[in-house]
């Protein structure tokens, strides 16, 4: 079975994957643009391609994308992967680091007939600074919020980074926990599933995420990443015996920043506001016992810039303090994009012909001065700081280093 969770280093924090796909149509821009269709004898032809490949990049940062905020979580965790601990331990993605191997896929414990290891050990990948970490070496601890525990039952080792689970829960023979990290400054890692004596393949298939979508084993699992701010909407199974939500134990209500709307026709919207922030395990069923709940839909809430389902665009979304991609997102992106031997300066004006200002100030970037050679390409920009929609003027300065 596959991991549920991407190895994207990096990829978190910028809106490069969502370019990718635009990579193609780039190249070809670039080649058109070294060779303009009629150049005169008074035209530069240095200056020609400059702004035809300027006027290119902005056009490829003009489309709208449903996923263009990303995600904007610090750190991916890792649990230990070994089939010496684990029998069942196969498949996947697995990464060499430090004499052993670490994948993001969940862990299937079979305690009950091999008496396979309850002890598992976690390592974290530090997305902003791209380097590997024991998270004990960083400010915070793991943390893991667990189905079918009566309270909490896991031994935490900062020595070892390791957790050790519980091998029954008090009401069921099996636990199902959702483990993550706190660095204690606001930064949170991605989640790994642990499931002791049940098979993903055995979930009840009670509740299903219906959107944000999902994909792959994101289904199986029903595990999903959102931000403050954030939803996910969840469909009931009529035949679900019961008379309440549970979110971690607590009915709706008790868990501060967590409310339930219903949609009709059993669907039902899940909005974590602040200061809702970590793990939550949402149930239906009767009474507290969890013997009496459906398996549950993990959500792991983290800052409002991993709210996605939002159609932007890159010139767009600086607009948007609630996306979490500013000024400093948009240069490194239009720097992976332009060649390293042009230099720009990007300028935002509103319908006045005036500076634009928003959240961070100024919108501009500034990376240099122009030389005399420079040109100047523009596109309209239609942006909303997340309530109405204003009409700006990108433009982009360019010029050879």
């Amino acid at each position: 079975m596959g991991k549920f969770i991407q190895d994207n280093k990096g990829q978190l924090h910028t809106i490069e994957a969502i370019l990718a796909a635009g990579l193609m149509l780039s190249a070809v821009f670039f080649i058109s643009a070294s060779t303009p269709a009629t150049v005169t004898p008074g035209q530069d032809f240095a200056k020609v391609q400059l702004k035809k490949y300027g006027q290119d990049v902005l056009m490829l940062f003009s489309y709208e994308d449903t996923n263009v905020a990303g995600g904007i979580l610090d750190y991916t965790l890792y649990r230990e992967w070994d089939d010496a601990k684990w029998e069942h331990d196969e498949g996947g993605e697995s990464i060499e680091q430090g004499n052993a191997y670490w994948t993001t896929n969940y862990l299937y414990i079979d305690h009950d007939e091999s008496e396979e290891s309850l002890t598992v050990r976690f390592k974290l990948y530090d997305e902003k600074n791209g380097v590997w970490r024991d998270p004990s070496t960083v400010s915070g601890q793991i943390k893991a919020v667990c189905y079918a525990c009566e309270r909490s039952r896991f031994t935490i080792s900062s020595a070892t980074d390791s957790l050790e689970f519980e091998h029954e829960g008090r009401m069921l023979d099996y636990t199902i926990s959702m483990v993550w990290y706190d660095d204690g400054a606001g930064g949170l890692s991605s989640a790994v599933l642990v499931w002791t004596d049940i098979q993903p393949e055995d979930r009840d298939g009670l509740l299903e995420i219906v959107a944000p979508a999902t994909e792959g084993e994101e289904t199986l699992l029903q595990y999903k990443e959102t931000g403050q701010g954030g939803f996910i909407d969840i469909w009931k199974d009529p035949d679900a015996k019961g008379n309440n939500w549970r979110v971690n134990g607590e009915k709706i209500g008790d868990t501060a920043g967590v409310t339930k709307m219903d949609l009709g026709n059993d669907k039902f919207r899940f909005t974590f506001n602040v200061p809702a922030k970590g793990a939550y395990a949402i149930t239906w069923g009767e009474g507290a016992s969890f013997a009496k709940h459906t398996h549950p839909i993990f959500v792991l809430v983290g800052p409002p810039g991993l709210v996605t389902g939002i159609i932007a665009n890159p010139l767009e979304a600086v607009f948007r303090e609630d996306l979490g991609y500013g000024l400093a997102n948009l240069n490194d992106e239009l720097h992976s994009y332009i060649p390293e031997n042009v230099e720009f300066n990007l300028y935002f004006y509103d319908s006045s012909g005036a500076l634009a200002v928003s959240y961070e100030g100024e919108m501009k970037i500034v990376n240099g001065n122009p030389t005399a050679e420079a040109v100047t390409v523009s596109v309209p920009a239609f942006a909303s700081d997340g309530s109405a929609y204003n009409m700006y003027t990108a433009e982009l300065v360019l010029w050879y280093k």
